[in-house]
């Protein structure tokens, strides 16, 4: 009997200590009295055990918290995503990481002044939600968190290798934009945004026929990025040569708004010079090809 009255109450941190809520004070009148008896003597042998200290076991989650989730998180947004780099007053970089089941993200940068008051410069400011098992369901897939260099805050496996997801893109300035829908694993490893799965599967087809081209074309089969720009480091690269090596139009955009706003093509040296991943590589790589035509 008693219990089956505890299911009435509610367990505070460290499951300890018992106190009553709304069903309880909607049972009879003789059934509070049997579940209060209930929760006073569970108080009573948890008290005699000894209470934890929840401030130290708080701060020890949170450390937990922070080690697990919030710093990977973090290092993924200083490597993808546009920081504050102003040298004479501000260059600082705060990002805030809430949990939530609603994506989001946006951006921005503030004015700031060095301690002289002559120099002035910007803090960013950058915020994103994450889902509350992102540890499990993101980051626990080799490859999802940072998937074609963007940050993925919520994913859902749909089936083997497509997810419904949210990810992070980069927009105007510091500004982040939060974008959903599907995230496919490539047969070569690599990844694909899109709106709609029918979509980013046919990123997916784009990037195997590019590979192809690229094994037949053998002014490019094994150099090193090094390589590359020393024999086509002038040749320039434009938004749709990215599209023709299969990378996704998200992921692109994303690319060019943080390296090169503005932009509407860059040399492979340029390129190459801030990215040498293999996104980077392939969209380079594409263009060299449509050059040589």
């Amino acid at each position: 009997m008693e219990k089956n009255l505890l299911a009435y109450s509610k367990k505070t941190v460290g499951g300890l200590v018992l106190r009553d809520n709304a069903a309880i004070r909607k049972l009879p009148a003789a059934a509070r009295r049997e579940v209060r008896a209930a929760i006073e003597r569970h108080n009573a042998r948890a008290l005699s055990k000894g209470v934890p200290d929840l401030p130290n076991l708080r701060a020890r989650l949170e450390d937990r918290l922070e080690e697990l989730v919030y710093a990977p998180i973090r290092a993924i947004i200083r490597e993808h995503y546009r920081c504050s780099s102003s040298s004479w007053a501000g260059g600082d970089t705060f990002i805030h990481i809430s949990r939530s089941y609603a994506p989001s993200a946006s951006g921005e940068s503030r004015k700031v002044w060095s301690k002289n008051g002559k120099w002035s410069g910007s803090d960013a400011f950058l915020r994103v939600s994450i889902s509350p098992s992102w540890r499990w369901s993101v980051a626990s897939i080799p490859g999802l968190a940072d998937a074609g260099g963007m940050l993925t805050t919520h994913a859902r496996e749909c089936s083997p290798g497509v997810w419904r997801a949210s990810w992070v893109r980069q927009s105007r300035g510091f500004d982040l934009r939060s974008e959903s829908g599907y995230i496919v694993r490539c047969p070569d490893g690599t990844f694909a945004h899109a709106r709609t799965e029918k979509a980013a599967n046919q990123v997916c087809k784009r990037r195997e026929a590019f590979l192809r081209r690229e094994a037949k074309a053998a002014k490019l089969r094994g150099l090193s990025a090094s390589e590359i720009v020393s024999q086509f480091g002038g040749i320039e690269i434009i938004r749709r040569d990215s599209l023709r090596a299969g990378n996704c139009e998200t992921g692109t955009d994303s690319w060019i708004a943080k390296h090169m706003p503005g932009r509407s093509s860059a040399t492979v040296k340029e390129i190459l010079a801030v990215d040498v991943s293999e996104y980077a590589l392939a969209a380079v790589k594409a263009g060299i090809l449509r050059a040589a035509r």
